[in-house]
């Protein structure tokens, strides 16, 4: 019995300290059959999923474009817009025919006091319905990506410093086009396969997020099928915890019954 007891913790305990670079990018995604094309795995038919902790956000809602998961508590504000096609100044990513956020709207010239951004901010839904967790996944569909787009990510008001990027160093707390197209793919073309990408991001613990900010110097930073996963505990880790510590009483009882 101690020593099944010790392999389930010791399975237990190397399955939260596997090493993990502090944020991992990989691309795909897959298609909901919705008309845009790409979302994430984790969000196969873009719907949320809270019992998981899966927020979607896709520009969609009846009658039109719109927010989706204000009703959620996500606040989005800042230069940007909700639209379908192409105009003047953004274009859907490639093969969607559904809404997408496009930013900046305007684009000022100088870019005062961070004119040409739009905030997401999931810390009041976090709260909500995960008080105290942060978000340890972002995927979203990036048309069009340019060295000129980058986010930024925060944690209680305080902008996080990446310290890595796919195992390199990157000690910057914005992360643009540049270095995602690193692994992969071409800048700029709006029907590309390899630059309307769909592109996961994993965040090491250190690196966990409650609000992004993208900017774009430059007409136009394209996205949509927004998916955010809160890190929560995965039920077969809880299983197995408790599977140990009920062990562990068990064995505790039997040796006082001795």
């Amino acid at each position: 019995m101690k020593k099944l007891i010790a392999t389930a913790l010791c399975a237990t305990a190397g399955f939260a300290s596997l090493p993990a670079n502090a944020l991992t990018v990989t691309f795909g995604g897959v298609n909901p059959n919705d008309g845009s094309f790409l979302t994430s795995a984790l969000a196969p038919t873009n719907q949320n999923n809270l019992p998981a902790g899966i927020f979607v956000e896709t520009f969609d809602v009846k009658g039109g474009c719109g927010l989706n998961s204000a009703a959620l508590g996500v606040v989005t504000s800042g230069n940007f817009w909700m639209t379908t096609g192409a105009s003047g100044t953004a274009a859907a990513p490639a093969n969607d025919t559904t809404c997408y956020g496009s930013g900046p709207q305007t684009l000022i010239a100088g870019d005062p006091l961070g004119a040409n951004t739009a905030t997401i901010d999931f810390s009041g839904a976090a709260a909500n319905f995960f008080p105290g967790k942060k978000i340890d996944y972002l995927g979203f569909y990036w048309g069009s990506i340019d060295s000129y787009n980058d986010i930024t990510f925060y944690a209680n008001g305080v902008a996080i410093t990446i310290s890595k990027l796919n195992g390199f160093t990157l000690n910057s707390s914005v992360l643009d086009g540049s270095d995602i197209l690193r692994f992969g793919g071409n800048s700029g073309d709006r029907a590309n396969p390899n630059t309307n990408r769909y592109v996961n991001m994993y965040f090491d613990e250190n690196e966990r997020f409650d609000k992004l900010v993208m900017h774009s110097s430059q007409y136009a930073m394209e996205i949509d099928n927004v998916v955010v996963r809160v890190a929560i505990p995965e039920p077969s880790v809880l299983l197995l915890i408790g599977t140990a510590l009920l062990g562990l009483g068990f064995g505790s009882r039997s040796r006082k019954a001795k």
